[in-house]
């Protein structure tokens, strides 16, 4: 109980007022004038009497915490520290609390790189995350880059609506096999570049809801996620995006991936896009417009098993000035709308990437129908 409570709940049963179990609840003192108070005038009790006689309460504060069992906990309320010592057992290390209004961007918990974070050295410890009180920061960005062992995030508390910057938030946490972002709002985010990457154990990530309308940088965003074999980008809104590359590059477990609503029209950068992705058998990008790509280095390389690329006349390489190993290593499961076959001693740039004419202008794409 809070001091308002106790008030209140004096005041709804003043004559049965367990004295034994409210001393246990407040900080020592004499509470002879407060009890005879109560027992004198109980029909007849003033609310600032009381406030007066249970004396000012203390003022809450907060604090970035890690417990000795692993959990980190950004901004824990003072009212909850005593609980948490007795769940987590000590705290091995206290961080400065989150302070929108700070005078540095380290106390806005703005930074630059993981190495500026507080808690950079004792990434490898975290196994827990927790947000204690809610918070709403305007950069994310590099937070949890690096909790290699941590399995469990709770980010209810995390109020995103005004975060512009993600890039590298969840990059590296290599245990976490899933994370539910549904309750984001990212309607205000530019990067998201890195976001994920390396979260190699990640086989579930619930993103509905994610506005990417202002996103600008998707670069590497999902690569080496290598345990997701699904993932639902139905709300994603890409028309402000510029650069792709290496966005689902090594998710060598995804079966399956739709990203026939993809608005491609600003993209200049798509190198490395979907390099690696093992178990892909088919692949349309058929709404991909690529007229402003100029670089498309390895975006289909090491996908073994494809057997079907859909595009259609938008996808363009016109533009393109670095198409090195756009379709190197591999097989000859691919195989072009007029039956080309993909081959080893054809050339690997830009020359196939087109919708298959046949022997008299072979390619590697079919036109979607």
């Amino acid at each position: 109980m809070d001091r308002i409570q106790i008030i209140d709940y004096i005041m709804s049963t003043p004559h049965n007022v367990n004295w034994n179990v409210l001393s246990t609840m407040l900080d020592e003192g004499d509470w002879s004038g407060l009890k005879a108070y109560v027992e004198q005038t109980p029909h007849n009790m003033n609310r600032k009497v009381l406030e007066a006689l249970l004396g000012e309460e203390e003022p809450i504060s907060y604090r970035t915490v890690l417990y000795t069992d692993g959990t980190f906990i950004i901004n824990e309320s003072s009212k909850n520290q005593a609980a948490n010592e007795t769940l987590h057992g000590e705290a091995t290390n206290v961080y400065e609390p989150f302070d929108p209004n700070g005078d540095t961007d380290i106390k806005k918990y703005i930074f630059a790189d993981a190495f500026q974070r507080p808690w950079s050295s004792q990434a490898s410890s975290v196994k827990i995350v927790e947000i204690g009180s809610n918070i709403q920061p305007t950069n994310t960005a590099h937070w949890f880059e690096t909790f290699a062992t941590c399995t469990s995030m709770n980010l209810d508390n995390l109020d995103t609506s005004l975060v512009t910057d993600m890039s590298y938030m969840f990059a590296a946490c290599q245990a976490l096999t899933s994370l539910d972002l549904s309750s984001f709002v990212t309607s205000s985010v530019t990067d998201m570049n890195y976001m994920f990457v390396s979260c190699q154990a990640l086989a579930s990530l619930n993103l509905n809801g994610f506005v990417t309308s202002s996103v600008i940088n998707m670069n590497a965003m999902f690569a080496d996620c290598q345990a997701l074999v699904s993932l639902d980008l139905s709300s994603f809104v890409t028309s402000s995006v510029t650069d792709m590359a290496n966005m689902f590059g090594s998710c060598q477990a995804l079966t399956s991936l739709d990203v026939t609503h993809f608005d491609t029209s600003s993209v200049t950068n798509m190198s490395n896009m979907f390099n690696g992705c093992q178990a892909l058998t088919s692949l349309d990008v058929s709404s991909f417009n690529t007229s402003a790509v100029t670089k498309m280095t390895n975006i289909f390389k090491n996908c073994y098993v494809l057997t079907i690329i859909y595009t259609s006349s938008a996808f363009v390489v016109t533009q393109v000035t670095n198409s090195a190993n756009m379709f190197a290593n591999m097989s000859t499961n691919l195989v072009g709308g007029a039956g080309t076959v993909w081959s080893s001693s054809s050339p690997k740039d830009k020359t196939y990437a087109h919708i298959d004419g046949g022997t008299s202008n072979p390619g590697y794409f079919t036109a979607k129908a």
